[in-house]
């Protein structure tokens, strides 16, 4: 593998690892950059391994209500449980949208290194030091 001809913006070149059969890295690569976009604006609406930071806030927001209500005997114990009840489904649903979410992405990158694997064996099928320890590049 190369390394990548992209020119960072300090005026260095870049020192990342080019991809497969392209000669710039996964930063500086233009064919990629829509794909980039939409996961550099994805991780800025999330709240950590994409999670949306909104409903999290919403889930504090009514406990911090809710408590605040039950201490002033504002509103019914009965009934309060059962929101209660309700707001931890809510977090299992959220949990379980931002599990699947996350699989997903994993066997999206699962493939794409299944891929890359699959080339870089076929580029090296007649190299008789592939495999040994060898580093000859």
């Amino acid at each position: 593998m190369s390394q990548c001809a992209g020119i960072k913006a300090d005026g260095t070149r870049c020192r990342a690892q080019a991809m497969s059969g392209k000669d710039q890295c996964y930063t500086h690569d233009p064919s990629v950059a829509e794909r980039r976009q939409r996961t550099n604006k994805r991780g800025g609406k999330s709240g950590g391994r994409g999670r949306p930071k909104v409903r999290v806030d919403e889930v504090y927001k009514l406990a911090d209500e809710q408590i605040q209500k039950l201490s002033d005997r504002q509103v019914d114990p009965k009934r309060s449980a059962v929101m209660a009840q309700w707001g931890q489904l809510k977090i299992r649903a959220i949990e379980t949208e931002r599990k699947l979410v996350e699989i997903s992405e994993l066997e999206a990158e699962v493939e794409q290194i299944k891929k890359l694997y699959e080339q870089t064996r076929a580029a090296h099928d007649g190299d008789a030091t592939y495999g040994t320890g060898v580093w000859s590049g």
